[in-house]
């Protein structure tokens, strides 16, 4: 009988230590968005990418991932080569606060990005980012900064920019924005930076 114990408790311990591996891992659509981002953003030729598609992100340190309770909470790869276009994937990233991709040569980012519901800090500054802005910022409701500036974007500053209630610091100077700027982005009333110079803007700034 004891002899039997004893084996159903070892199967226990066993069980418990797959059970807390398992549990520890990152979830497979996080590591997955990972690895897209790394397919279609020149990964392959990245200045450096310590330890990036070996084992898992958390666990296994990849390089300018940051994590907490095994989510992927933080991208920072500034000044790495990171190229291309992000992919749509990236929204697997649920957890995520804040991505540092400044100084690369990023060319676009999917909409999906702005519905990332814990988004606090975006930095693409000294990109290639083309396009306008879409709409769908205006969903990013709990972003601080926005940096944007020393890009190739174009066209009008949406309006659903006002929806960034808490929004500390917006900077998209050097670009190529056109347009007025609406009224609407008095209820910005966080703004501490707000920096809009070298742009193609007409009429003035109602701040």
């Amino acid at each position: 009988h004891i002899s039997l114990r004893m084996e159903k408790f070892a199967a226990f311990l066993l069980s418990f230590s797959l059970f807390l591996m398992l549990g520890s891992a990152t979830s497979p659509a996080e590591v997955q968005a990972l690895k897209n981002f790394y397919d279609s953003c020149c990964g392959s030729v990245w200045s450096s990418s310590v330890n990036w598609l070996v084992g898992d992100p958390c666990d296994d340190n990849w390089e300018g991932v940051f994590c907490s309770s095994n989510h992927v909470v933080s991208l920072e790869l500034p000044s790495h080569g990171v190229c291309g276009d992000i992919p749509t994937s990236i929204s697997e990233l649920e957890y995520i606060e804040s991505f540092i991709l400044d100084h690369n040569s990023i060319q676009s980012i999917p909409v999906d990005l702005w519905d990332l519901p814990n988004l606090n800090n975006i930095t693409f500054a000294y990109n290639q980012i083309q396009g306008e802005l879409p709409a769908q910022i205006g969903n990013s409701i709990g972003i601080r900064s926005l940096n944007l500036q020393f890009n190739q974007l174009s066209g009008n500053l949406p309006q659903a920019l006002s929806n960034l209630i808490n929004i500390e610091a917006f900077l998209a100077n050097n670009n190529k924005l056109t347009g007025g700027l609406s009224p609407s982005l008095s209820a910005l009333v966080r703004l501490q930076q707000f920096s809009l110079g070298s742009n193609e803007f007409s009429g003035t700034v109602p701040l």
